[in-house]
Formats: structure tokens, sequence, C-alpha cells
């Protein structure tokens, strides 16, 4: 048998030679091969698609869970300095309470 060689640089013998008279069952062979090589790349790109859409939300709830966060902390400070205002008032209407009482006292 003559030897030739394929694109491997491999030698084989002539009749294993790819042949571009191929039998149908060869033809049908190679468009099973390429249908799963379609369907494998389909399936990579929907599962590539999932991760942009599941890494989109991600960011998304990051981005949420910041933006909460931040709120959270405006609104204890603003609660801690109502608490501080509150205190004062008390003070002040103690004090005005004092000095009517005083006032009182003094008009007797």
């Amino acid at each position: 048998q003559q030897l030739t060689s394929n694109n491997n640089n491999t030698a084989l013998p002539s009749t294993q030679q790819p042949s571009q008279h191929q039998t149908p069952h060869h033809h049908q062979i190679n468009q099973e091969h390429i249908s799963s090589i379609i369907n494998l790349k389909l399936l990579v790109a929907n599962q590539q698609a999932m991760l942009d859409t599941l890494s989109s939300k991600l960011h998304h709830a990051e981005l949420t869970n910041t933006i909460i966060t931040s709120e959270n902390e405006i609104l204890a400070k603003n609660n801690e300095m109502q608490q501080v205002q509150l205190i004062q008032l008390k003070r002040e209407v103690m004090e005005m309470k004092r000095m009517q009482h005083q006032r009182e006292l003094l008009n007797l």
C-alpha cells in the first residue's frame, strides 16, 4: 500500500485517506458530528448568556445593597440627631416649667 500524509503529518495508507466521494454512511456521520458541534456551541453560548445575566443581576443586587446600607446609615444618623433634639426640647420644657413655677411663687 502506498502511504500518504494527512494534515497532522502522519502517514496513513492511501486506502484510509478521507475520500472526496464519501459514502452516504460517512456523510451521515459527518452531518451528525457537525450537528453535535453546533448544538454544543449553542449550549456554550446559552451558558455564557446565563452567566452574563447572573453576573449582571449580582452586580445590580450589590449596588442595591450598597444603596440600602447607605440609606440605613443616613436614617440612623437622622434618628440619633432627632433623639438629641428631643432630649434638648424636653430639657427646655422642664426649664420653662421651672421658670413658670418660680414666677407663680413670686406672684403669691
